[in-house]
């Protein structure tokens, strides 16, 4: 049986539509929870699983607007280059104050129980 693909189009149409406010954090985290590690969709190819599985778990990393160029930067790199992309992301992750991030978004209903357990680290 064939599944629907997601595709890097589909994710970059996504992210920007994020980024310009069109949509917010919960309907993209909504969006990659439904398709990421589940049996109704496959990813295009390994790039767009991590960066859909980033996406599937932003509320527990923090994931935020300004985090949407990486995204796409680990996008434009081509199939079979997991390995840079996971490097690029993990990279960029290492650079983020996290509990500067966590303070912030410790009211956010969509972020807040994992805001809340980088205070308790």
């Amino acid at each position: 049986m064939t599944h629907p693909i997601v595709s890097r189009k589909e994710l970059r149409l996504l992210l920007t539509r994020w980024q310009s406010g069109e949509v917010a954090a919960p309907e993209v985290h909504q969006w990659a929870e439904d398709r990421f590690a589940t049996d109704m969709w496959d990813p295009e190819d390994d790039v767009v699983n991590e960066v859909l599985g980033t996406l599937d778990m932003l509320d527990i990393n923090l994931v935020i607007v300004d985090d949407i160029p990486v995204l796409l930067q680990a996008l434009e790199m081509g199939p079979g280059s997991v390995d840079d992309a996971a490097r690029l992301l993990e990279d960029h992750w290492k650079g983020i104050p996290m509990l500067q991030r966590a303070k912030t978004l410790v009211t956010d209903p969509l972020y807040a129980s994992f805001a809340k357990a980088y205070w308790s680290r």
